[in-house]
C-alpha cells in the first residue's frame, strides 16, 4: 500500500514533466535515462512505468495534441522509474523509495528551451531550492512535503536543458529523517553527463 501511494504521489510530478520527455535517434533514448546500476542495491525497475513515450503517448496523458508536441519539436521520448523500500542502509540514497528520470530531445535548442519552460512549472507551487553545482545550460529546482495517512514524504524535483535535450528527475522519500537536496542533484548530475555526451 505504501509503494502505491509514493506512485501516487510522484505521478502528479511525473505527468507535468512527462510533456517534455523525448530523445534522438542516435544514441537510443534508453541510453540517456538513468540506468539501475547507477542507484544502490535494492532499487528494481517498474516495468509498467519505463518505457518509449512517443507523442501519442505523451499526448494522452497531458491532455495536448500530437500537432502540437510536433509544433514544439518533440520526437520521442523515455522514461525510466526505479522503487525500493526505505532503507536506514548507510548509502547514499538512504530513504529514498522512488525515482523517476525523464529525458527531452528536440530538433533544436529552441524547442528544448519551449519544454523546459514548461517543465519548469512543477515547481510553480513548490519551495525553490538553490543549485550549488551545474546542471545543463537552464536548470530549475524545488521540493514539496505531502502527507498520506500520517507519513509524510518529501518529493524533489529537478528540470533542466542541456542543448537540444532536456532532463527531468522526480525523487521521492521520507521526510524525518530528511532525504537531503544533494541526493537528487547527484543523481541529475549523472544522467546531464550522458545527455552532453551525446550531444
Amino acid at each position: 500500500m505504501r509503494g502505491a501511494r509514493r506512485g501516487v504521489l510522484a505521478g502528479a510530478v511525473a505527468t507535468a514533466l512527462v510533456l517534455a520527455t523525448g530523445a534522438l535517434a542516435a544514441p537510443t533514448p534508453a541510453k540517456l535515462v538513468l540506468r539501475l546500476n547507477d542507484l544502490p542495491t535494492g532499487f528494481k525497475v517498474e516495468p509498467a512505468e519505463t518505457g518509449v513515450r512517443t507523442n501519442a503517448t505523451v499526448a494522452k496523458a497531458a491532455k495536448t495534441t500530437v500537432a502540437t508536441l510536433k509544433k514544439m519539436g518533440r520526437l520521442t521520448g523515455y522514461e525510466a522509474t526505479f522503487s525500493r523500500v526505505p532503507t536506514e542502509a548507510p548509502d547514499e540514497l538512504a530513504g529514498v523509495s522512488r525515482v523517476q528520470s525523464f529525458v527531452a530531445a528536440y530538433k533544436t535548442a529552441a524547442g528544448a528551451k519551449a519544454g523546459f519552460a514548461r517543465n519548469r512549472k512543477t515547481c510553480a507551487k513548490a519551495t525553490k531550492l538553490p543549485l550549488t553545482m551545474r546542471i545543463g545550460d537552464q536548470a530549475a529546482f524545488c521540493r514539496a512535503r505531502q502527507s498520506f495517512q500520517g507519513v509524510e514524504y518529501v518529493v524533489y524535483a529537478l528540470v533542466w536543458r542541456s542543448g537540444a535535450r532536456t532532463g527531468s528527475l522526480v525523487v521521492v522519500g521520507t521526510s524525518l529523517p530528511l532525504v537531503p537536496p544533494s541526493v537528487p542533484v547527484r543523481l541529475a548530475q549523472t544522467q546531464d553527463a550522458r545527455m552532453r555526451t551525446a550531444r
